[in-house]
């Protein structure tokens, strides 16, 4: 059975993203805790509104932590209806993306880095998060329980 709703999904989005907020606030340097708090928050409301869409636990975990895979699928599932994109907001995803979906923020790998700024992707996650929010909680039950999930 499937376990995870849209909405649900989108809260965790939301405590992360207000997490990220808070740490900046408290750190306003960079901070690598920020940027696993506001990727993981793009993430989930990424996959929230997959979910919402149709799609399955099973498919939502192969798309794992890739940032980039998740605005593909997102993209590809009419995330265009419900927010644009600009390039340079896929253009930021695509800079955190490496480090995000290779763990570096969890297990950091010696070498130069370069991060897009915190803010700007604070205020993405942020953006998205509300821009999805009523999308989530119309279709909470969609899926749950149902063989109508995508596979």
């Amino acid at each position: 059975m499937d376990r995870y709703t849209s909405m649900g999904i989108s809260n965790h989005a939301r405590e992360f993203v207000d997490a990220a907020e808070l740490d900046r606030r408290q750190k306003p340097v960079t901070f690598t805790p920020t940027y696993f708090l506001v990727c993981q928050s793009l993430e989930l409301s990424f996959k929230a509104y997959l979910r919402g869409s149709g799609y399955s636990d099973k498919k939502l975990r192969h798309i794992g932590h890739n940032l980039n895979s998740c605005v593909a699928a997102a993209k590809a599932a009419g995330l265009d209806d419900y927010i644009s994109l600009s390039e340079s907001d896929v253009a930021i995803i695509a800079a955190i993306n490496p480090y995000y979906h290779f763990k570096d923020f969890q297990y950091s790998v010696a070498g130069y880095k370069s991060f897009p700024h915190p803010d700007a992707l604070i205020a993405l996650a942020d953006h998205l998060w509300k821009s999805l929010r009523l999308f989530c909680e119309q279709r909470r039950d969609y899926h749950f329980g149902k063989p109508t999930a995508i596979a």
